[in-house]
Formats: structure tokens, C-alpha cells, sequence
């Protein structure tokens, strides 16, 4: 460490720092280097990576930071610029990542106020909003690469709160609902698409502290019904009702904590029952039934622990007459 020293008058010999003053890390490389003024920061200050490329530099007064400061990457390349005044961020600053601007906002007294704009390596605005005493407050939009918008709603003291949105790469509306203290509250509508039938559809749900409760009703693009059952948990359980394209009703199923679990039942269009099975754990287990169209018994048998035909099944016409019996061993008929 090198240094310059005076020796102050005030009755007692008071050693403070003055001058140019260097200081070094045990591996003898540059940590800093400035200026004093009666032991007080002052002027030119610059600091050192463990390679001795320059971390920052800018200029204290009466040891506060000052004036324009730079920030840069061990490899010399920017990593932030702007102002401070009496020690604390101000104004404009900019953060960058390999070249690249990555934000943009400003600062009063330390803190990060009004509208910041974030960006991603590719230059492509990510996100923007406001700050409020470095608490996220007002608007905020969040983008997807393509540029297209993502999410949209209003933050207060930095938790989430009213109405917000969120949409597909291509500009769709996929939720709409509201947020009570960062958490959705109410009822919140969400479209999808179908990945089967490749249709869109949509469903309402009722959200208590962030949870997922009560009924759900699953929608068609239409507008026709296409399911309804209840959600615990952001889980399926108890009955759910599944509808076709007239709104007739065409499966009734129950789950288990997400799982199908209990009575499974699916009809016709005329209202007569099609087939039912029992599941245990998301597999059809044990007697499965069918029926012709006009309720009279079509087949019967039973199901082994992983859903597949096992032993004997019989068969009838649709007089309900007995017609034939298939005997099954994991699910292969035998002759």
C-alpha cells in the first residue's frame, strides 16, 4: 500500500489521509486507487478486478460517490453506467450484459422509481414497468421474444393486485381474472386449446387465497357446456359431468386427489347408460358393463388391476339374448 500523510494541527498529532493513496491485495494486484482529502474520499477513484482490469470509476466528494460512475466486466466490457449524487444512485441508469443493454430506468435517493424497461440479449423488450420506492407499483407488461404481449396487470407496494391477463405467442387471450394481495381471488376464466380435437375451449374457476375451489365449468369456444365438476387443491375430485357438442351428457366420472378414482359411466345421446367401469388409482378395475343403444346388456366382464381384459366375458344381442362367452388372459383372447 502506498500513501501520502499530513499531520493535522488541532492539539493532538492526528495522522489522516491525503494525497494519492493505492491499495493492494495480498497477491500484490491492485484493489483500488484515489484521493484523499483529510482522510475523506475526494476526486478520482478507480477499482480493480483480480486481473487489474478497472471494476468501476467515478469521483467522491467528501466521501460519497459522485457525478457519472462506470461499472464494467472483467473483460472490460460495460456492466452499468450512471449517476450518483451524495452517495446514492440518481437520475438514468443503464445495465448491460455482454454489450447488450439489458435495463433502463432511473433512481431517486437509491431507489428505483418510475418506468424501467428490461430487455433480453436478443435486444427484444422483455418486460417494462414502474417503480415506486423500489417496490414494484402501476402497470406492468411482460413480452414474449416474437414481441407479442404476454401478461399485463397492476402491481401496488410490489404485490399484485385488479384484473390481469396473460396470452399465447400468437396474441390469444388464455386467463383473464383478479388478484387479492399477489394471490388470484374470484373467478378466473381460461382459454386452451384442445390438444385432441384441436378446438378451442374455455373454463371458469373460483380461486380463494391462490387455491383453486368449488365448481369449474369447462366451455366450448361456442359457448356450449363441455364439463363440470369440482377442483380442491388445484386438483380434480369428487363427480365430474363431461357434455357433446348439444350439451347432452355423455360421461359421468369421479377422482381422487387429480386421479380417476370410483364409478366411471358413459351414454348414448338418447340418455341410456353406454358402459361403466370402476377405477382405483387412474386403472379400470374389476366388472366392466356395456350396452347396446336401447339399454338392453351388450357385454360383461371383468377388468384385471391394469385395466385389461382378463377371464370370462359374455356377450348378448340387442334383444338382450345371450349370444357367446370369450374367456381373456391379459387381455388375449383364448380359443
Amino acid at each position: 500500500m502506498g500513501f501520502n500523510f499530513e499531520y493535522k494541527k488541532d492539539g493532538k498529532n492526528k495522522l489522516s489521509k491525503v494525497g494519492k493513496w493505492q491499495y493492494f491485495r495480498e497477491d500484490s494486484t491492485r484493489k483500488s486507487e484515489g484521493f484523499y482529502e483529510k482522510d475523506k474520499k475526494s476526486g478520482a477513484w478507480q477499482y480493480f478486478h483480480n486481473n487489474e482490469s478497472i471494476s468501476s470509476k467515478g469521483e467522491y466528494i467528501d466521501d460519497k460517490k459522485t457525478g457519472e460512475w462506470k461499472y464494467f466486466f472483467e473483460n472490460g466490457s460495460v456492466k452499468s453506467t450512471g449517476y450518483f449524487s451524495e452517495g446514492y444512485k440518481t437520475g438514468e441508469w443503464k445495465y448491460y450484459e455482454d454489450g447488450n443493454l439489458t435495463s433502463i430506468g432511473s433512481y431517486i435517493n437509491g431507489k428505483d422509481e418510475g418506468l424501467w424497461k428490461y430487455y433480453n440479449e436478443s435486444g427484444n423488450l422483455i418486460h417494462k414497468g414502474y417503480w415506486k420506492n423500489s417496490k414494484k407499483d402501476a402497470e406492468w407488461t411482460y413480452y414474449y421474444e416474437n414481441g407479442s404481449l404476454k401478461h399485463s396487470g397492476v402491481y401496488e407496494n410490489d404485490i399484485r393486485i385488479g384484473i390481469w391477463k396473460s396470452y399465447d405467442e400468437k396474441g390469444i387471450l388464455t386467463s383473464y381474472g383478479s388478484f387479492k394481495n399477489d394471490k388470484p381471488s374470484g373467478i378466473w376464466t381460461f382459454n386452451y386449446t384442445n390438444e385432441i380435437t384441436n378446438e378451442n375451449e374455455y373454463y371458469n374457476q373460483n380461486f380463494v387465497n391462490g387455491k383453486t375451489v368449488g365448481k369449474c365449468t369447462y366451455y366450448r369456444a361456442n359457448g356450449t357446456l363441455l364439463a363440470i365438476g369440482e377442483i380442491k387443491g388445484n386438483v380434480k375430485v369428487g363427480e365430474w359431468k363431461l357434455y357433446n357438442d348439444n350439451e347432452t351428457l355423455m360421461q359421468v366420472v369421479n377422482y381422487s386427489n387429480g386421479v380417476l378414482s370410483g364409478v366411471w359411466k358413459s351414454f348414448y345421446e338418447n340418455g341410456n347408460v353406454n358402459q361403466t367401469v370402476n377405477y382405483i388409482e387412474g386403472k379400470g378395475v374389476g366388472e366392466l358393463k356395456s350396452y347396446h343403444e336401447n339399454g338392453k346388456l351388450y357385454k360383461v366382464g371383468n377388468l384385471s388391476g391394469k385395466g385389461i381384459l382378463q377371464g370370462e366375458w359374455k356377450f348378448y344381442d340387442e334383444a338382450g339374448k345371450y349370444v357367446k362367452s370369450v374367456n381373456y388372459v391379459n387381455g388375449k383372447e383364448m380359443n
